[in-house]
């Protein structure tokens, strides 16, 4: 794996946590208001955590098989999972 792959990856990950973290912490504060909107914002930030330790034993699997670009895109999978449970927590119809 070269240098800078193995770098990005174990930066990522480093910076997964606080994402983790964060996305837990706010899911707690969306959760409590109890309109549909902030129960299905909580839903997906819950996920979140979840995503994250998915995607780090992927990505330590897949350094221990030898596979450095797609562990760099494991690793920096939960960055787009919470761009994309924002927009489809916002985009989701409210049922009438």
């Amino acid at each position: 794996m070269q240098t800078w792959m193995g770098l990005g990856r174990v930066v990522l990950l480093v910076l997964g946590v606080p994402l983790a973290v964060f996305a837990f912490v706010l899911a707690i504060f969306a959760g409590g208001e109890g309109s549909p909107e902030a129960q299905r914002m909580a839903v997906a930030l819950l996920t979140v955590p979840v995503a994250y330790l998915i995607c780090l034993m992927v990505s330590v699997w897949l350094v221990s098989r030898r596979k450095g670009g797609s562990a760099l895109a494991a690793a920096a999978f939960p960055f787009l999972y919470v761009l994309i449970a924002f927009v489809v927590a916002a985009a989701w119809p409210t049922p009438s």
